[in-house]
């Protein structure tokens, strides 16, 4: 059913031919066009004008001068980088290349401006591109950082975020005719697919007035915790993100840097910003347990074994002793000298990773006390977090100096290494509960996920105004949510950004 199409000359430049025919229709046409859906329109365009003309004759219905709408940088210089018709033809979906995210709609027969929009895309130097599926109510648009977003085809909002920012440039991106898929063509000859239904857009809530700095998912799924500067513990649907208890915790301090759930599922174990270790009835906030380490620092983790016999507390951004306690009572439990930074039990409760005061790692045996070092290259007071991944194959390393170190959970041995110098402290990384990808919450703000087996980065997600301190996944692995320094607690589906 092609009738006309814009090719190069032999001479230089572009022209409209028929292809029925052969024949020249007429020439002068710039070299980055898009006809409308029934053919009967091109629209063309250079850095600062966009024109429409009639495709058979080259008839100008409407022009859009990009410095009649302000679209000129700081240089004076004014621009569109990507032009397409919309589904039912009647306007023009134009992406800015001077204003960075900038997308417009403009009435296709007098270039009239209809609407415009600024998503939350970072500037990138990645190609913007649009794909528009018949009769859909939605468009697709890559942004300049190499994020896929599908936003209403009015461009009056936002609706989702298939993938966040990410390194590998987007050539070139097409919907389905149904509109529910959307393909993205990398600059290395990858293609995805993308489920529309996945969308990655995450809910989320203000959490706590100040910094949030602690997430957990209890071990039924049915609850989350979280805690903050604000002196609050917060109990919430880990669906809705409804809240559904709060107490204070802090004691002078009037803050609380960690929580974690007992086994149990009732109780919740905390340490505030003096390093006072508690257990807590997650219902009423009542205390049946606490113990005051007198270290004055806000920056320590706690972690109950599974099954429940000990409790592990553990110090961060600093050098200082980690402390195990029996769980019953918080007395110190015996055989855990000589362990420094942070520290973290294996899925299965037989083995405690930690690091030793010469900088090495170590797996201590809880049911013989023996222990097993290896190398941990890391800088002293660099380890920020350890976890273990699901059955204990995996133990993740985070640290101040923008890599995660992925282990062999069983020996230490050091099988890869996650970098993003530039995203500064990565504060809490995870392994999905598939084993496939890795997480890591960083200090720009950014939840990264990772290929495990490769170690490649997969895509970039800024949605949190400050540093992500600590991430949760579901009992299904499904879900992922993660706490900001901006107070704010976010539910993200984990298959986003899944390819197909």
């Amino acid at each position: 059913g092609l009738e006309r199409a814009a090719l190069p000359l032999a001479g230089g430049g572009w022209g409209v031919f028929d292809l029925r025919t052969g024949e020249l229709l007429w020439d002068d046409v710039p070299p980055y066009s898009a006809f409308s859906p029934d053919g009967g329109l091109l629209a063309s365009w250079s850095d600062a004008l966009v024109r429409v003309a009639e495709a058979d004759d080259g008839r100008v219905i409407a022009e859009i001068d990009a410095r009649s709408i302000g679209g000129t940088g700081a240089e004076g210089r004014a621009g569109f980088m990507s032009v397409m018709f919309s589904a039912d033809g009647a306007s023009l979906l134009v992406s800015s290349l001077t204003d960075a995210g900038r997308l417009m709609r403009f009435d296709t027969a007098t270039g009239r401006l209809l609407a415009e929009l600024t998503p939350k895309a970072r500037p990138g130097w990645l190609t913007d591109d649009w794909a528009v599926a018949p009769g859909a109510d939605r468009v697709a648009w890559s942004a300049g950082d190499g994020s896929l977003r599908v936003l209403d085809a009015g461009l009056t909002r936002e609706l989702s975020v298939l993938s966040g920012p990410r390194r590998r440039a987007v050539v070139d991106i097409a919907l389905s005719p149904d509109g529910e898929e959307l393909a993205a063509l990398d600059a290395d000859g990858r293609v995805s697919v993308w489920p529309l239904s996945a969308a990655l857009r995450p809910r989320s809530v203000r959490a706590h007035e100040s910094y949030g700095y602690g997430v957990a998912v209890s071990p039924d799924g049915g609850a989350l915790a979280t805690v903050g500067w604000d002196g609050r513990v917060r109990t919430w649907d880990p669906d809705s993100l409804e809240p559904r208890g709060s107490f204070a915790f802090g004691g002078e301090a009037q803050d609380a840097s960690s929580v974690s759930w007992m086994p149990d599922g009732e109780r919740l174990l905390l340490v505030d910003g003096s390093g006072t270790v508690a257990v807590a009835e997650a219902a009423t906030g009542r205390l049946p347990a606490s113990r005051e380490q007198g270290i004055g620092s806000p920056h320590w983790r706690a972690e109950a074994s599974p099954d429940g016999r000990f409790v592990v507390a553990s110090p961060a951004y600093e050098v200082q002793p980690v402390s195990v306690f029996l769980a019953e009572d918080l007395r110190p439990a015996p055989g855990f000298e000589g362990l420094v930074e942070a520290a973290a039990w294996s899925p299965d409760g037989t083995r405690l990773a930690a690091r030793l005061e010469n900088g090495d790692g170590v797996l201590v045996e809880l049911d013989s006390g023996a222990r097993r070092s290896f190398p941990l290259p890391l800088q002293v007071a660099s380890l920020l977090r350890l976890r273990f991944g699901p059955e204990g194959r995996l133990l993740l390393a985070a640290s101040r100096e923008g890599k995660t170190l992925v282990l062999d959970g069983r020996d230490g041995r050091l099988l890869r290494t996650l970098s993003v110098p530039e995203g500064g402290h990565v504060h809490d990384a995870l392994v999905s509960r598939d084993g496939r990808r890795i997480v890591t919450a960083s200090e720009d703000g950014a939840v990264r996920t990772w290929e495990t087996a490769t170690g490649e980065l997969l895509a970039t997600w800024v949605e949190h105004d400050l540093y992500v301190r600590s991430l949760a996944w579901s009992r299904d692995g499904r879900t992922l949510w993660s706490i900001s320094g901006d107070g704010t607690l976010r539910r993200w589906s984990a298959g986003a950004g899944e390819l197909r």
